[in-house]
């Protein structure tokens, strides 16, 4: 019996897998001759799709006008590269050309500004969005909103002397060959809630970028310098100046910690500096103002008020003649929502509560001419404070020197032989209609762009003067030097 059920039971499983089998193959002929097609369709209409979308972008890419500047992230973007056999060969020509399409992509700006808003939106995130709150029971100060005076920009100084507008300010000096620089204490915004994101902090309604020192980057940039003045030291006057950023005179002394001392930073740069070189140091001077429009709120550089001070600061080391300010010509530019805007991801607050800024005109008659290559090739008409009318979009900086050109030429009816270089980056715009007062020539390179030999412009152009103005975090930016460090060293 037992026997007999077993048998049954193989051929019972037998029968099932020959049905499963049967029946297996009858729905797979039913799919392949009504469901396969239908999918094979979608997959054909999907891929049609994909691909026709590829092109279409790559056809308005290509057919579209290219911007030039980008309104989100205030800066000029990449230009068509320059085709030719040495720049295949060596890889450049694919490098300079992705940069370029990354940089004029279609509704790029549109994209850059969601992806803003979206962070924005998150909230609390880790250790890169920080909302920061007072222990209970701390008192909130002042909301942070800065009142906008008309004339807060157009300074109060008549006298003709910069000792005269800097009267007051502490002397850096030089003991033993060390450079011994006085520190001005200054009034912190007041302490209320602040809220972090990545590398900046806003408190109220003013936006602070942090600063973080590397030794190295800082030792790198001094022996660039260093290196320059020592060997020019018979025939160019070389000058230095570093600047601090508003970070450092205005975080509340509760976030101190979040950022590293420029005074510091600085100060580590001037005395690895050789005595060549004249170091400007304008920390007491920017300091001695601090409860003035001297930065911008929304934006990392100084204003057109702080560039003065500092020019001023330049010029009584070099014992040059300064006008007050409200001699100066003058353009108005109101709704300026800088850099550090578009860090917080555009903040409403921020938005409600723009910058202005002001431009200022040299007394001066001058010619100034722009050169989009290294080679002076691409030539332009240029002049200073820019009319907002000049200035497409929201890149408001514009005004002060009208961008970052790899080159500038500034020629002025002075004729006095003083023909000077200033190797900078954007930090230098605001300051340069002030020193068109003292120079014949003014030379500006912007390191991160041009790609000359400077050895070799120094010599055909005569230069008897040289100022590296830069500001602190760009001093010590390991991708800045390396820069800078290639303009000396051309590829």
């Amino acid at each position: 019996m037992i026997r007999y059920e077993k048998a049954e039971l193989k051929r019972s499983k037998r029968y099932l897998n020959r049905h499963s089998r049967r029946q297996f193959r009858r729905r797979a002929a039913r799919f392949s001759r009504s469901e396969a097609p239908r999918i094979h369709d979608r997959y054909k209409i999907a891929a049609f799709a994909f691909w026709g979308v590829l092109a279409l972008t790559g056809l308005i890419s290509f057919l579209a006008e290219k911007p030039t500047v980008s309104d989100i992230e205030n800066r000029p973007l990449e230009k068509p590269p320059k085709v030719s056999a040495a720049a295949f060969a060596d890889g450049q020509l694919t490098v300079d050309f992705s940069l370029y399409y990354s940089d004029t992509f279609p509704l790029r700006e549109w994209m850059i500004e969601q992806a803003a808003f979206l962070r924005g939106l998150r909230g609390v995130k880790g250790e890169d969005d920080v909302i920061i709150r007072l222990d209970a029971g701390a008192s909130e100060g002042r909301d942070g909103n800065v009142e906008e005076d008309p004339g807060a920009d157009a300074g109060t100084n008549d006298g003709q002397t910069a000792d005269a507008i800097l009267a007051g300010t502490a002397f850096a000096r030089v003991i033993g060959g060390d450079f011994i620089p006085d520190r001005r204490v200054t009034e912190p915004l007041p302490d209320m809630d602040g809220e972090r994101k990545g590398g900046v902090l806003m408190v109220g309604t003013t936006v602070l970028e942090l600063y973080g020192f590397n030794e190295a980057s800082n030792a790198a940039y001094a022996d660039i310098v260093g290196a320059f003045g020592e060997r020019h030291k018979d025939t160019i006057a070389t000058s230095v100046m570093v600047a601090p950023t508003n970070v450092e005179f205005k975080i509340p002394d509760r976030y101190r910690e979040m950022t590293d001392s420029q005074y510091e930073a600085i100060s580590f740069i001037y005395n690895r500096l050789p005595a060549a070189v004249n170091k400007v140091w304008v920390y007491n001077t920017l300091a001695a103002h601090s409860d003035e429009d001297i930065y911008f709120r929304t934006d990392h550089h100084w204003t057109g008020l702080g560039a003065y001070y500092a020019y001023c600061e330049y010029a009584r080391s070099k014992k040059l003649s300064v006008a007050p300010l409200e001699s100066y010509g003058q353009v108005r530019h109101e709704g300026f929502l800088g850099s550090l805007y578009n860090s917080m991801g555009g903040n409403s607050l921020l938005k409600e509560n723009p910058d202005y800024l002001i431009a200022y005109r040299p007394r001066i008659g001058y010619t100034m001419t722009g050169y989009e290559g290294s080679d002076m090739s691409g030539a332009m008409p240029l002049h200073f404070a820019q009319e907002p009318q000049e200035i497409p979009g929201s890149n408001k900086y514009l005004a002060y020197a009208a961008g970052d050109l790899p080159y500038v030429s500034i020629v002025t009816e002075n004729k006095n032989g003083r023909r000077l270089l200033v190797i900078k980056e954007s930090f230098a715009n605001a300051m340069l209609p002030f020193l068109a007062e003292n120079y014949e020539e003014i030379h500006v390179i912007d390191f991160r762009y041009y790609k000359g030999d400077v050895e070799a412009f120094v010599q055909a152009h005569a230069i008897n003067e040289a100022l590296f103005l830069n500001y602190a975090a760009s001093a010590g930016s390991s991708t800045q030097v390396e820069r800078l460090r290639q303009l000396f060293a051309p590829q």
